[in-house]
């Protein structure tokens, strides 16, 4: 068929009604059928083709017209690229801004319009590049200036205030032959020839220097120091190798002990010579009886530990009074930590308190050592400003002598800390945190710790506190593993008690016996400084360590955190006794996780103590303290 669509062709003779004639596929496009060469199709289908309106979405037969095609869109050439408009529709020129910046640079005139061309396409290079934004110099944090106070010249307590004691060796001649030739005599029992090179008599125990045997080790002799004591009838020998004397010494308690007073410490030349780096206090007397003292800034920190009945609390009360004998409270300022409640409540409104306040609960103890890791971080910042400024420095007395005008001298601070055991017990992980981060750092800032309790077990003096507390001061102990502990060595477990101690800072420990001091002695000392001197607080100290957050080291991000919702669990905790994360989960409808934030938050202050396996948490915060700090319980 000529017809235009070549869809058949038919013979010129043949009749459509004879039988079936062969066909063929349809030329039609779609190729669906057959189609018989004279069959005419009654409505055969229009070949159809692409739309040409630019979208490709239907077919379009070949002789039908588009009623409304739709032309062809592109991006608007406007600088904004929002929308889609036709080509042959011109936008409206739209305003340019008299000044446009992006961040902070000018935009250049030639990409305000037609950017997209100059951008996009690669024949037309870019009129006017725009220079990549300079970054902004980091901004340093300023520390903040504390107001200076003008101190009025320290008014130094005098000796006289304290008692003299008698303490030279009360030792006869006929107690020191008899003691040697004891020793001599049980030392052949077990074949070791020796003699004795020397004796010092001191206040506790007479130390037997003896010549090195010609033949065995040192602990073929140092390991019958239990035979010793029973032939001497004494507690316990101490026996070592001494390198000063090149022998072996053996150490007798006395039959009468003489007392020494502090008095006689505070006033020898080893305590009077002055250094401005140091922080001297008052121990007592060695073996020899030379005066012992010690030095904070040296020290580092320090761990003290004994029974009771061993001295520790004198040791403790003469180590503070020794230190306010010698420094002025623009010198030296105290944080006490009394969870007992009445070894530290004599030092009530000194004026080398940092705070007007002996701390005797767990969570203003917690408190307080957050603030002097802040009052630390703050310090070294203080250091860096100085150095950037031309003025090297790197520790306190370096920075104190450099001061200006208006700038405030930073005194040296000692936090003690009494029953350190009892801290451990409520609060334990916050306290570790806190005391690893002070020993680790604290020491050029000149804040330094002093940690004492009557229990040197494992369960207090962990391995952490024991690797960033170097100075050890162990009195009496019950057991020799308390001993190791305390000292990594036995020993401890042999002294006699009343002050009788072990020092041990680098080497082997050095023994002495402790300056003793009476309570009407400190009572004295104590009235004379409060009223002879001026006191002054620092309120924001006291401010801080009041802050549910601790003085702005709370790991919870701080006083935003601590919303309504925080307060209103530890109220249910307050109230019911007891905390859990279930308990304020349905107590508050919350979800779980945010439960155990709250938990967490208050395992930190020190409200509750910490997780111990299934054993209940115990809420440490009474519902007095509660309504004092957060008001009445809903």
């Amino acid at each position: 068929r000529e017809d235009g669509f070549g869809l058949g062709r038919l013979s010129r003779e043949e009749k459509t009604e004879e039988p079936v004639i062969p066909t063929r596929d349809r030329e039609d496009g779609f190729g669906l059928g057959r189609l018989s060469r004279e069959e005419k199709t009654e409505e055969p289908v229009i070949p159809t083709r692409d739309r040409e309106d630019g979208f490709g979405l239907g077919r379009l037969s070949r002789e039908e017209k588009p009623e409304e095609p739709a032309v062809p869109t592109r991006d608007r050439e406007d600088g904004f690229g929002l929308g889609r408009f036709p080509r042959e529709e011109k936008p409206e020129e739209p305003e340019a801004p008299a000044q446009e910046e992006l961040g902070g640079t000018r935009v250049p005139e030639g990409l305000r319009e037609g950017s997209r061309a100059n951008l996009f396409d690669d024949d037309k290079p870019l009129d006017d590049p725009v220079p990549d934004p300079e970054p902004a110099a980091p901004q340093r944090k300023e520390v903040p200036k504390k107001k200076k106070h003008v101190w009025k010249k320290y008014k130094r307590p005098s000796t006289d205030l304290l008692n003299t004691y008698e303490d030279r060796p009360t030792l006869s001649n006929e107690e020191v032959g008899r003691n040697s030739g004891i020793i001599l005599d049980t030392l052949r029992r077990y074949k070791i020839e020796t003699h004795i090179i020397g004796v010092k008599a001191g206040a506790s125990v007479t130390r037997y220097d003896l010549a090195m045997p010609e033949s065995g080790t040192i602990s073929n002799v140092t390991r019958y120091d239990e035979e010793l004591a029973v032939y001497l009838q004494v507690k316990g020998v101490n026996m070592y190798a001494n390198p000063e004397v090149r022998g072996i010494s053996v150490e007798v308690p006395n039959d009468k002990r003489s007392t020494v007073g502090l008095r006689s410490v505070l006033e020898s030349e080893e305590f009077r010579k002055d250094s401005p780096d140091a922080l001297l206090f008052a121990l007592g007397q060695d073996v020899e009886g030379r005066p012992v003292c010690g030095n904070v800034t040296e020290m580092t920190h320090i761990l003290v530990a004994g029974m009771t009945g061993s001295g520790k609390s004198i040791a403790m009360h003469a180590m503070l009074i020794s230190l306010l004998f010698k420094y002025s409270p623009e010198e030296l300022r105290l944080i006490l930590i009394d969870p007992k409640q009445t070894e530290f409540a004599l030092y009530e409104g000194i004026p080398h308190l940092m705070i007007n306040e002996i701390i005797t609960q767990a969570p203003k103890a917690v408190a307080a050592l957050n603030w002097a890791v802040a009052e630390m971080e703050r310090r070294y910042t203080l250091f860096n400003e100085k150095t950037r400024s031309g003025i090297a420095v790197s520790k306190i007395d370096e920075y104190n002598l450099t001061l200006n005008e208006d700038e405030e001298r930073l005194p040296k601070i000692l936090v003690v800390v009494d029953e350190f055991s009892d801290l451990m017990m409520t609060a334990r992980k916050e306290v570790e945190e806190r005391i690893q981060r002070l020993a680790q750092k604290a020491r050029a800032a000149g804040i330094h710790l002093v940690l004492a309790t009557q229990r040197p077990d494992a369960t207090v003096i962990t391995g952490v506190i024991k690797s960033n507390l170097p100075t050890r001061i162990s009195l009496s102990v019950d057991s020799d593993l308390n001993s190791r502990i305390m000292l990594d060595e036995s020993g401890a477990e042999k002294l006699l008690g009343l002050g009788d101690m072990l020092i041990k800072t680098t080497g082997k420990p050095r023994r002495a016996q402790g300056a003793f001091i009476s309570a009407p002695e400190r009572q004295r000392v104590i009235n004379f400084i409060r009223e002879n001197n001026e006191t002054y607080f620092d309120d924001s100290v006291a401010e801080a360590i009041d802050k549910p957050d601790g003085g702005g080291q709370n790991s919870f991000g701080g006083d935003d955190s601590v919303n309504e919702t925080y307060i209103k669990a530890l109220g249910v905790v307050v109230k019911r006794g007891q905390a859990s994360i279930s308990l304020i989960q349905r107590s508050l409808g919350i979800g779980y996780n945010h439960a155990g934030k709250i938990i967490e938050w208050m395992e930190s202050q020190g409200f509750i103590s910490s997780f111990e396996g299934s054993k209940a948490r115990t809420v440490l915060l009474t519902k007095e303290e509660y309504e004092s700090r957060y008001g009445g319980m809903d």
